[in-house]
């Protein structure tokens, strides 16, 4: 995604549905999705994730056009170290929600591109 001009109040954000998508195989590989509770169209890098349906109809995956606006996996046994880096990817993301899970690897200090629309974080609950 990128951000393109737009007046002082509005944003619009250029997306590349096959990163978002690749971003979230990552999530689903680097969190043991095999493991997950709830795991409805979720593809792994490993899977055939490009013949995956849209993101969009993914367990947990909220958007807003074809933009993913929110990822709520929270109480899904989602297990090991998050893709950070991936995360970031999801320039659309205003909602984030890990939390109650078996997660280990601590966020790093973000990108001054990440998470600029974010408005929920919440990560309680974890190793990390």
């Amino acid at each position: 995604a990128e951000q393109q001009g737009g007046s002082a109040n509005t944003c619009q954000y250029y997306f590349n549905a096959t990163l978002e998508k690749q971003a979230l195989a990552a999530v689903f590989r680097d969190t043991h999705g095999s493991r997950w509770i709830r795991k409805d169209n979720w593809r792994s890098l490993d899977d055939d994730w490009k013949a995956a349906p849209s993101v969009c109809l993914w367990h947990g995956v909220e958007c807003s056009g074809e933009i993913v606006v929110a990822l709520t996996l929270e109480g899904n046994n989602l297990q090991g170290g998050v893709p950070w880096g991936e995360i970031f990817a999801l320039k659309g993301l205003e909602r984030l929600s890990l939390a109650n899970n078996k997660l280990v690897k601590e966020m790093p200090p973000l990108p001054a591109h990440a998470f600029r629309l974010l408005t929920l974080l919440d990560l309680h609950n974890n190793r990390l």
